[in-house]
C-alpha cells in the first residue's frame, strides 16, 4: 500500500478506537447517573397504635333500656395473619369510655380495621354498630410518611333509634423499612382469588403519587317528602314508585307506593360514609323507579346533588325544594316529567351532632274543600260502561263519591253535585298533596267495580290567595269556629223557616177544611 493509504487506514482506526471508547465509558456514565437518580423506595408496612376513647349515643338492646357494650378489632398483619383484639365491658351505659390502647406489628397500610361494637348477653351477643376503616384513607400525608389521627366516627347500625351512634378513635401508623412488604398471595390463596371466592386486596398506598384521599366520616341525610306528576308506564294508566339514593358506594331506598304517580312518604333516610372532601366528592345521585313483578325495574328518572351544597352546620333547619327530573336513558339536559320534593344533609360527626327529626309532616290548618262535580263526557271501557260515579281520594286516605248516574246515558253522566269536605291544609303551600281522581264502574248490580281512568290536582293549585298569605294557626281556628258559627247559625234559620212553612200550611189546610164543612 502506498504511504497515503496507510495513513489513512491508521486515522480511521484511531478514530474507530476512540469512538469506541467514548460511547462504552458514556454508558457506564449514564447508567450510574441513573441509578443516584432512582427513587427510593416507598414503605408499605409498618405499627398500628390504636387507641379507643369512647363512643355515643349507643343503642340500648336489653330490656331496662341499657347496654353492657365493648368492643372487637379485626385485622391482618403482612403475612395475611388475621390479627384480634378486644376491649373491656362496660356495664349498663349507652355512652361507653373505654380509653384502651392496642398495638399491632407489620401491618399493611392498605389494611383494613373492623370495629364492632357488642351488647354483652349471657347466650348471644347483639351488635350494636360497626365501623370499616381503609388505614391509607386516614393519613394527609404523602405516601411513606408517618401519620397520627384522631377523629369521630359514625357507627352502621339497623337500629333506627341510634342512627347518630359514633365511636372516637386514635390512629398512629409508624411506617417500617422498605424491605418489609407485604406477602403476595401463592398457592390456595391465589387460586381463591383468582376464581372469587375471597376478595383480592390492592395496595392502594402507592397507585400513585398523591395516594389515597383522606377520606372523614359523615352522615348523608335524604329527607325524602313526596312526588308529584310522575310519569305512568303500567298498563293501568298509575305507577308502583319508589326512589333509591347512591353516595361514596353507600345506597339506600325508599318503600313502593302501589298504584300512584304522586306518592307521597315523608320520612328521613341516613346513610353513614367515608367521605372525601365534599369539593372533591362525587355527587349524590337520587333515581326514581317504578317496580315491576315480573320484569326489570324502569326508571322514571334522576336528578344529582353536589356535595358541597349539602354540608350543613349544627342546628341548621331543613330547606326542601322541587327537584326536576331527567331523562333516565342518559341525554343529557332533557327533562322528563315528574318532580321530587326533597332535602340533603351531610353531616359532620363530632361529639355533638345535629338531632334526626322525628317526623317530616308539616304543620296544618282547618280548610274545606268544595268539589262542583257537573259530569263526565266521552267515557269507553271495553265491555262498554254500566253505571259510573266518581271517587275522590284525600292526602288523609279517606274518599268521598258520587252518586251514580247513567243520565243522559252512561258515556256521558252528569251528577250535578256539590261536595263540600273538610280537609288539613299545610301552612306553606310547597307541602300540599295532590287530590286523586277516579272514574269508577259499577256493573252487575254492585258485584264487580272497575276503574275507568284516573287523574290528580294539586291542592295548592286551588288555595285562594288570602289562604296562601295567612300562616297564623291561631288565627285560622278561629275562622273555622266562625266559620261552623255562621253555618250553624244558617241551619237554624233554615229550620226555623221551614217549620214556619210547615205551620202556614197546616193553618190553610184547616181554615179550607173548616170551609168545606
Amino acid at each position: 500500500l502506498s504511504p497515503v493509504c496507510l495513513g489513512s487506514l491508521r486515522r480511521a482506526a484511531m478514530n474507530a478506537k476512540q469512538w469506541y471508547q467514548r460511547r462504552v465509558h458514556g454508558e457506564a456514565l449514564l447508567e450510574e447517573e441513573e441509578e443516584d437518580q432512582a427513587p427510593p423506595e416507598i414503605p408499605t408496612v409498618g405499627k398500628l397504635q390504636l387507641w379507643i376513647y369512647q363512643a355515643q349515643d349507643l343503642p340500648g338492646m336489653d330490656s331496662d333500656g341499657y347496654s353492657d357494650p365493648f368492643a372487637t378489632i379485626k385485622t391482618s398483619n403482612k403475612d395475611g395473619k388475621e390479627l384480634f383484639a378486644k376491649t373491656r365491658t362496660i356495664d349498663k351505659n349507652l355512652n361507653p369510655k373505654w380509653y384502651q390502647q392496642f398495638e399491632f406489628d407489620m401491618i399493611p397500610v392498605c389494611e383494613t380495621l373492623h370495629i364492632e361494637i357488642y351488647d354483652q348477653d349471657i347466650l348471644q351477643n347483639d351488635l350494636l354498630g360497626k365501623l370499616t376503616l381503609l388505614l391509607s384513607a386516614q393519613s394527609k400525608k404523602p405516601p411513606g410518611k408517618n401519620f397520627d389521627c384522631k377523629s369521630w366516627y359514625f357507627l352502621t347500625t339497623k337500629t333506627e333509634s341510634a342512627k347518630t351512634g359514633r365511636l372516637q378513635l386514635r390512629l398512629k401508623f409508624t411506617f417500617a423499612d422498605s424491605k418489609f412488604r407485604a406477602r403476595k398471595p401463592t398457592g390456595l390463596t391465589n387460586l381463591m382469588q383468582s376464581t372469587g371466592l375471597i376478595k383480592k386486596k390492592k395496595d392502594l398506598s402507592i397507585t400513585s403519587d398523591f395516594g389515597t384521599p383522606p377520606k372523614h366520616s359523615m352522615q348523608l341525610r335524604a329527607h325524602i317528602y313526596m312526588a308529584r306528576n310522575l310519569q305512568a308506564f303500567d298498563s293501568n294508566g298509575l305507577s308502583d314508585p319508589y326512589i333509591r339514593i347512591r353516595f361514596c358506594g353507600m345506597d339506600c331506598r325508599t318503600t313502593t307506593l302501589t298504584r300512584t304517580v304522586n306518592p307521597e312518604w315523608f320520612k328521613t333516610f341516613n346513610m353513614n360514609v367515608m367521605c372525601p372532601d365534599p369539593r372533591y366528592a362525587p355527587d349524590i345521585q337520587i333515581i326514581v323507579y317504578d317496580w315491576d313483578q315480573f320484569s326489570k325495574d324502569d326508571q322514571l328518572g334522576r336528578f344529582s346533588v353536589k356535595a358541597a351544597e349539602c354540608v350543613v352546620n349544627h342546628g341548621e333547619e331543613i330547606r326542601p325544594k322541587w327537584f326536576d327530573l331527567y331523562d333516565a336513558d342518559g341525554v343529557y339536559g332533557t327533562t322528563v316529567e315528574g318532580q321530587v320534593l326533597a332535602a340533603f344533609q351531610l353531616i359532620k360527626v363530632g361529639s355533638r351532632v345535629t338531632p334526626i327529626p322525628k317526623s317530616l309532616q308539616p304543620p296544618t290548618r282547618n280548610a274545606w274543600l268544595q268539589i262542583v262535580t257537573l259530569g263526565l263526557r266521552g267515557l269507553s271501557c271495553l265491555g262498554g260502561v254500566g253505571l259510573p260515579y266518581l271517587e275522590f281520594k284525600l292526602p288523609n286516605s279517606k274518599n268521598y263519591k258520587t252518586k251514580k248516574s247513567r243520565s243522559p246515558s252512561p258515556e256521558n253522566p252528569n251528577y250535578l253535585q256539590i261536595l263540600k269536605i273538610p280537609i288539613k291544609v299545610p301552612l306553606d303551600p310547597m307541602y300540599a298533596s295532590s287530590l286523586k281522581i277516579n272514574v269508577m264502574d259499577n256493573m252487575f248490580g254492585g258485584f264487580m267495580k272497575r276503574t275507568i281512568g284516573h287523574a290528580s290536582l294539586c291542592i295548592s293549585d286551588f288555595l285562594e290567595q288570602d289562604d296562601i298569605k295567612f300562616l297564623d294557626e291561631k288565627k285560622a281556628k278561629e275562622d273555622m269556629a266562625n266559620e261552623l258559627k255562621r253555618q250553624q247559625e244558617e241551619d237554624e234559620r233554615k229550620l226555623i223557616e221551614m217549620e214556619e212553612a210547615r205551620r202556614k200550611e197546616e193553618e190553610e189546610r184547616a181554615i179550607k177544611k173548616k170551609q168545606y164543612e
